[in-house]
């Protein structure tokens, strides 16, 4: 686990617990707890998330 590590998406900077999985080809899981906590909007059609 990777406590209060630092990411960055889309130049955003924000601290997270990780918990390390060993998976291919995906970079990082971010949870409903953490889209929600930070208001990110998910558009299914276009496959992007937006922030406020």
């Amino acid at each position: 686990m990777c406590v209060r590590c630092l990411i960055e998406v889309f130049g955003r900077r924000f601290r997270v617990n990780l918990i390390v999985l060993p998976m291919v080809d995906i970079n990082i899981i971010l949870g409903i707890d953490w889209l929600s906590t930070h208001h990110i909007l998910i558009d299914y059609a276009r496959r992007e998330l937006i922030f406020p």
